[in-house]
């Protein structure tokens, strides 16, 4: 990319000089800076925009170490290693576009369930038992540890580590499930769930 150097003052400035020509210059140039301040904080705070739902990717460095330096019988297990690797972040993301925005009802015979995860990344849940009702709710939510075979078969955490959410969804057969996580990707206590458009985002 070529730069480009500038080495006259920008025309916004020269104008602003010509208009206050009567004021000294060291009121002019903090007049300007003000300005240029604004125009930062400005786009700074549209950087800091929420990103919306997320994939959590991640690091193979260590699976991608192994198979340069294995040999032999040990660099097919490496191999192995990191495909898992790969895999897992290859399923977040198709996941992902899967159960973002989406409205999952349940419900046995002991409780109830209602959660929300939209696209933008607010999420909503809700589950009742004995006549009192969890809630949790957050403004980041991303898929991780998912397991994928195609859009009717696969599992997948939904989670927000900041705020300590993480729930199972899963999809067999084409029918939709959803559960308890556990650690290293696995759901428990699954149950059928019906899944509509998210619509309170």
């Amino acid at each position: 990319m070529r730069e480009v150097h500038h080495s006259r003052a920008p025309p916004f400035a020269l104008a602003s000089c010509r208009r206050v020509r009567g004021m000294p210059t060291r009121a002019v140039l903090a007049i300007l800076a003000v300005v240029a301040a604004a125009v930062t904080a400005l786009g700074a705070s549209a950087g800091a925009a929420t990103p919306g739902a997320t994939a959590e990717k991640v690091s193979c460095a260590a699976e991608k170490k192994a198979v340069s330096k294995a040999t032999g019988k040990k660099k097919t297990t490496a191999k192995r290693q990191l495909k898992r690797c790969t895999d897992v972040n290859t399923a977040n993301k198709k996941t992902l576009a899967l159960v973002k925005g989406s409205h999952f009802v349940a419900a046995t015979a002991y409780k109830q369930e209602d959660w929300t995860f939209c696209a933008n990344g607010k999420y909503a849940t809700a589950t009742t038992s004995d006549g009192s009702t969890g809630r949790s709710t957050g403004t980041q939510w991303r898929t991780a540890d998912a397991t994928y075979k195609s859009a009717g078969t696969f599992t997948v955490i939904l989670e927000d580590p900041k705020e300590g959410l993480s729930v199972g969804v899963a999809r067999k057969g084409g029918k939709w499930m959803i559960g308890i996580s556990r650690s290293f990707g696995e759901i428990d206590d699954l149950i059928p769930a019906t899944r509509t458009d998210a619509t309170d985002c």
